[in-house]
């Protein structure tokens, strides 16, 4: 009788340890599986985290994205959009993503406008650039756990650079509020120097040529390259220059690359190699008495 009741006390001690220990590891119960959470990336950049369109481009729209680490396979839907104060009223359905699934490594979520939303953002301010917090609803596919997660996300009506807007801020430069619309850059040395922008057109290979009025001394390279700097401005983006003179010191040659403000502007692919290589401007003294130094 004893050995009978030992036997069935070692069953049921069996059975239990099996339950607890074993069955489907999908299951959504299943200990092993752990707490969910999903961290959302705050440290990506602004440009890669900006969702647009063009109000003068009426094909463009812009994808943002931004990272997310749910450790395995997880469906990602927008469960929620808020507007930071003085941005356009948005909602989910504005929305579209382009990354119904993320996971371990492929862990990027991709968003536009929906055609609602792009209705919406063409009404704004071109350039103008608004924020928003979106929180994400993750569903583990394993179990179909959920956890919610926000991140940052920026959306604007994007303004298109072109060549135009480039020259007309050249040809624009101005010193002083009063040589406005003149075209003339000055370098602020002792004598002052003055180079006429204003027939500046945009060309990649040869550059454009202007030649000082009469003057003579010294001109330093770094005070053009400031001058450029400070007096050639346009609309969303600014000038850097680099300047390198010529062995004859009468000519100096300056690489100019266009900087975007903010993640509102984009620049013409026709024109993208402003931002990169850059464009010519060449500064030439002429027959004064002048040197580049």
């Amino acid at each position: 009788m004893k050995k009978a009741v030992i036997k069935i006390i070692l069953c049921l001690t069996a059975v239990i340890f099996a339950v607890s220990c074993g069955g489907n590891n999908d299951s959504p119960t299943n200990p092993t599986q752990g707490e969910f959470s999903v961290n959302i990336d705050s440290y990506g950049t602004r440009e890669e985290k900006t969702i647009g369109t063009s109000s003068e481009d009426t094909s463009f729209t812009k994808e943002g994205k931004i990272k997310c680490y749910p450790g395995q396979e997880t469906k990602v839907e927008i469960n929620k959009v808020t507007a930071a104060s003085g941005s356009v009223s948005l909602e989910p359905a504005d929305f579209e993503l382009t990354t119904s699934t993320v996971s371990a490594t492929a862990n990027e979520i991709g968003i536009k406008l929906s055609a609602s939303g792009i209705e919406k953002i063409r009404k704004a301010a071109a350039g103008e650039v608004y924020q928003y917090t979106f929180t994400f609803l993750f569903t583990r596919t394993s179990d179909n756990k959920t956890a919610t997660s926000e991140g940052t996300l920026y959306v604007a009506n994007i303004d298109i650079i072109k060549q135009t807007d480039i020259e007309t801020a050249i040809k624009n430069t101005k010193y002083t509020s009063a040589d406005a619309g003149t075209g003339v850059l000055v370098v602020s040395e002792n004598p002052v120097w003055k180079f006429n922008l204003s027939g500046f057109n945009l060309n990649q290979t040869s550059g454009f040529t202007a030649t000082a009025t009469s003057s003579s001394g010294s001109v330093y390279v770094s005070s053009a390259e400031s001058a450029i700097f400070s007096q050639a401005k346009g609309t969303g983006f600014f000038f850097s220059a680099k300047g390198v003179k010529d062995t004859s010191n009468k000519q100096a040659t300056f690489t100019i690359t266009v900087k975007l403000n903010n993640s509102g502007y984009m620049l013409d692919s026709a024109i993208s190699y402003v931002a990169t290589d850059g464009f010519k401007l060449i500064l030439s003294l002429g027959q004064t008495d002048g040197t580049w130094r």
